[in-house]
């Protein structure tokens, strides 16, 4: 029996290939969901995705503010750049101690490189940007370009 393919070419159903791709979508998935190494083992990959830091973005009338959850970085290990509507925060979370030396079981925790991509609503301001550190928390305030601000002109009725 011939089975027309989503490729549009005729065929034999052929169950186990079938299976064996869904099966490899499914690791794909996985393996985009969840990092392997760093954050699962404590070894560090040359990979930066493996761990990178949770952000809120904010959007007001003239500005929009970025939070970053950066726990256990010291701050000169952070560095900000904006051009035009894109917000990078790179960074490196050392690694406090070595795991084999101390008898540790488990280790969740990442450490290494990051780098995290916030694309903004819109273009701001790069010369007005400032931010803050503090208690482990990366505040970036980038305020709006006037041009980019929301314009409220009233209209007379007649």
């Amino acid at each position: 029996m011939n089975i027309i393919t989503r490729s549009g070419q005729c065929g034999s159903w052929e169950p186990f290939r079938e299976l064996e791709r869904m099966q490899n979508n499914i690791f794909s998935l996985f393996d985009s969901a969840v990092p392997r190494g760093g954050a699962a083992t404590g070894r560090q990959d040359a990979d930066a995705s493996l761990w990178g830091p949770a952000v809120d973005v904010q959007d007001s009338a003239d500005k929009v503010v970025v939070k970053a959850d950066l726990p256990g970085v010291d701050r000169k290990d952070v560095e900000v750049s904006v051009e035009g509507a894109v917000l990078v925060i790179r960074g490196e979370k050392k690694e406090e101690y070595k795991t084999r030396d101390k008898g540790y079981l488990r280790t969740e925790r990442a450490y290494g490189s990051f780098a995290r991509v916030v694309e903004l609503p819109v273009e701001v301001d790069e010369a007005k940007v400032s931010a803050q550190y503090k208690d482990g928390v990366l505040e970036v305030t980038l305020p709006k370009r006037e041009e980019a601000r929301p314009r409220v002109r009233k209209v007379e009725i007649k």
